[in-house]
């Protein structure tokens, strides 16, 4: 047998102990181990990490941890404050926060927050009219709508079956005025399927559609986009149920800032439906691959 190539001494981490290559082979080594070596941990940079408490930032970092552009979790007790209660906070570092409703003021467009502060099942819940505006400007997101766009969008959000022909907005910076520009992830009132848009001044609405939303439950829904990026380059993840598509469309820098629930210029064709629920929300200024979407979806599942 032929001996195996060690240093003369080697110190294997769970069991101490003295490996000499010049007294035993590479047979006599692996049955003296009391351990399967596959069981023997791994360097630091190849763990495979799990999200401590599933809060959407811990789910993004752990997936993605770069580029992280917008973080808003209803269970996360750095992003939601009842102290306060009137704005949601960013917790990705940018400071784009959101106000409830039209203002930092109380009034009739505030979401309602639902559920426990710091604990996984909070939500906010929308009445037919209700959203959220950003606090300061959002103009990251006018290059959404350009050439050579990159993003992902995440949102847990539970849609309520409800009669309505219209467009229910998740988020977007697209209004409902003519010439206007930039995009929305949404829900067709009809159809139920989510819908990204892209609207440019020149060439209009240019819709892409994955599968149908769930109604009366939560789901998952993440749009990423490469627009460059050809044939599949771009997909949808909604429930874990992935669709690709090519993402190219003719370019012009959006105008708006984003709004959370409705169009920018609160437009009554995209209100989120009374009943409607929405427990996080997340940019990532980087196309995500469809691995990472699936696991970002299997983590993101374990919140309700």
């Amino acid at each position: 047998m032929i001996p195996l190539d060690l240093p003369p001494r080697l110190i294997l981490p769970e069991k101490p102990a003295i490996v000499r290559a010049n007294t035993l082979s590479a047979p006599a080594i692996l049955r003296d181990l009391k351990f399967p070596i596959l069981a023997m941990p791994l360097h630091a940079g190849y763990r495979i990490k799990t999200p401590k408490n599933f809060l959407l930032k811990e789910i993004l970092d752990t997936v993605s941890n770069t580029n992280l552009r917008l973080c808003l979790d209803a269970s996360d007790s750095a992003s939601q404050s009842l102290s306060t209660n009137q704005q949601w906070n960013d917790v990705s570092g940018n400071g784009h926060h959101f106000n409830r409703g039209t203002t930092s003021a109380s009034n009739s467009t505030d979401p309602t927050f639902n559920g426990t502060v710091g604990a996984l099942g909070a939500y906010y819940s929308f009445d037919g009219g209700d959203y959220f505006t950003a606090v300061s400007s959002t103009t990251f997101a006018n290059a959404y709508s350009q050439d050579n766009a990159v993003f992902t969008i995440i949102a847990q959000i539970f849609f309520t079956s409800g009669s309505s022909g219209s467009q229910q907005r998740i988020t977007g910076n697209s209004t409902a005025s003519s010439g206007s520009r930039g995009i929305s992830f949404q829900k067709n009132g009809t159809t139920n399927l989510i819908e990204y848009n892209c609207k440019t001044a020149s060439a209009g609405w240019t819709s892409f559609l994955g599968t149908a939303a769930t109604l009366n439950a939560w789901n998952v829904c993440i749009v990423s986009v490469n627009e460059a990026g050809g044939a599949n380059a771009s997909h949808f993840n909604i429930n874990g149920t992935i669709t690709a598509f090519n993402a190219n469309v003719a370019s012009n820098a959006g105008t708006a800032n984003l709004a959370i629930g409705n169009a920018p210029d609160a437009s009554g064709s995209a209100v989120l439906l009374n009943g409607s629920r929405l427990s996080c929300l997340g940019i990532v200024d980087r196309a995500l691959s469809q691995s990472e979407t699936a696991r970002i979806a299997a983590y993101m599942a374990k919140r309700f």
